[in-house]
């Protein structure tokens, strides 16, 4: 940062603002309604901070709160909230003035630098990791130094240039946010399209779905699909008859129970051994990711716990996996013949192939409908729990064997468009990331804005101010007198969530 432009220069924070003043430039009456600031007001790298919560000075002047002004620049030092980003000019203040979380640095400028423009500068990424790095403090509750903060160089531009560097970044940014905000929609969106297109699956209404050479019809009756309901023949079904989803099924359609069309439905081991650092994976719910089996930070069995497992159940290849406890109906299908186990909270299902696709199977239970009737057999006073009883009774639409695979590969190959879509999303999304980092950085070394001659060089500018302010003698602080019980100390910090707060005020 040393080749700047003329006009420009480096200056230490504390030459420039006044670190968490301690008084405001007018104090306010008790009587007096200021904006009250919790941390979660300071939203994370957008500068926007919400001041519309008012309280009476009265009630907090004596609790240790960081004061701060119109005008002042708002930068929390406390992890996580310091690399999230929260860092705000405090604009909008009742009556001009608020007090707020002891976890933020309070900067008030002395005149030669412009609140906006250093808000900008303290929301780089650059400036925050390197921040992080100087924290100081325990694990989880680590803090920027005060002289940290104080002696962090910054580039000084002339006045005039940094509105016009507030302007012109203003403006890019809104469009680099403007462009994450689509790539997160998109991304949004093409979550939204996985229970749409296997709901389509379900009903037959996929486009371009042909057996022998024609195409599916739904002209099957709702009451005629519903006299075809055969129960389950080893289980009282939780979900009757009516629960067939009402809508008419294609020509050489019908329903069946999930037990007529399975050699099994079964769940893990209830009595798993003990786990072990290496061995034979044993996969739990967090493991079923994607309609796939996941082996990341999975748990490991003995070979001869691996053994003891089986004899229950030992997946095989299209095996269709649901999970059945906390979280209801995520599926996955087994796609390799590695051995593992499952834990108990996992069901698992071995279709009869000559009736029932597995493939078709995993998008049926992923459809709206499925994952709805999931979700409503479950029962449990605790947490949601789908029985296998439950899971046996579920009505399945069955087409014939070639169609339940037409229908299949016209879901693999949408569903490969998304990855495509969602790959090209990302790296837009990294783009424009990294976008941002440039042109921010492209702004604090002058390399943003056109400079003007005629523009006061920073360095004038920061003598004059230095000279006035020593020119004025300190004020004398009156002494405090001995510490009586309406002296309220901070109430103590705790966490909760991703923002420091404290106890009694919601900071």
């Amino acid at each position: 940062m040393t080749d700047l432009p003329e006009g420009w220069t480096i200056a230490p924070l504390a030459d420039l603002v006044d670190v968490n003043p301690r008084r405001f430039d007018v104090v306010p009456d008790d009587k007096d309604l200021i904006s009250l600031v919790p941390m979660a007001s300071v939203e994370a790298e957008s500068g926007r901070i919400d001041a519309s919560k008012g309280v009476l000075y009265g009630e907090v002047k004596n609790r240790s709160l960081t004061a701060f002004q119109e005008g002042d620049v708002l930068f929390a030092k406390v992890t996580p909230c310091m690399e999230n980003g929260k860092v705000a000019v405090a604009r909008g203040l009742i009556g001009g003035r608020g007090l707020g979380s002891t976890e933020f640095f309070a900067l008030r400028p002395f005149g030669a630098i412009e609140s906006e423009y250093l808000a900008l500068f303290l929301l780089q990424r650059s400036v925050r990791r390197e921040a992080e790095r100087h924290m100081s403090g325990a694990v989880g509750l680590r803090r920027v130094p005060r002289a940290y903060i104080a002696g962090l160089p910054v580039p000084v531009p002339p006045l005039a240039e940094q509105r016009r560097i507030v302007a012109g970044l203003g403006e890019y940014l809104s469009l680099i946010a403007a462009g994450l905000r689509g790539s997160d929609q998109a991304i949004l969106r093409s979550q939204l399209l996985v229970p749409a297109v296997c709901e389509a699956a379900a009903r037959g209404e996929l486009p371009q779905v042909f057996v022998d050479g024609c195409l599916s019809e739904a002209i099957v009756p709702a009451e005629v699909a519903r006299s075809d309901w055969v129960e389950p023949p080893r289980r009282r079904p939780p979900i009757s008859a009516k629960n067939i989803p009402s809508w008419s099924l294609p020509r050489g359609w019908t329903w069946a129970s999930l037990d007529e069309l399975s050699e099994f439905v079964i769940d893990g081991d209830h009595n798993p051994p003990k786990r072990v650092p290496h061995g034979i994976p044993h996969i739990t719910a967090k493991n079923i990711k994607g309609f796939r089996v996941s082996f990341e930070n999975c748990s490991f069995l003995t070979e001869e716990g691996y053994l003891q497992t089986s004899r229950r159940y030992s997946p095989g290849i299209n095996d269709v996996l649901v999970t059945c406890v906390g979280t209801i109906g995520r599926t996955a299908l087994v796609s390799t013949d590695q051995r593992f186990s499952v834990d108990r909270n996992i069901a698992a299902i071995r279709t009869l192939k000559d009736r029932l696709s597995p493939a078709y199977l995993n998008y049926v239970l992923n459809s709206h409908t499925w994952q709805n009737m999931m979700a409503t057999a479950s029962s449990s006073s605790a947490q949601p729990h789908l029985y296998l009883g439950d899971l046996r009774a579920l009505p399945i639409p069955v087409p014939p064997i070639s169609e339940q695979v037409a229908i299949t590969q016209k879901v693999d190959a949408l569903f490969a468009r998304r990855m495509l879509a969602n790959q090209s999303v990302a790296r837009a999304a990294l783009r424009v990331g990294n976008l941002r980092s440039s042109v921010s950085s492209g702004a604090f070394s002058g390399k943003l804005m056109p400079q003007h001659p005629n523009d006061e060089p920073a360095s004038e500018l920061l003598a004059r101010i230095r000279a006035e302010r020593a020119a004025v003698p300190p004020k004398q602080r009156a002494p405090r007198g001995p510490r009586t019980q309406k002296d309220k100390p901070a109430p103590p910090t705790r966490v909760i969530g991703r923002d420091y707060q404290q106890g009694e005020l919601p900071l």
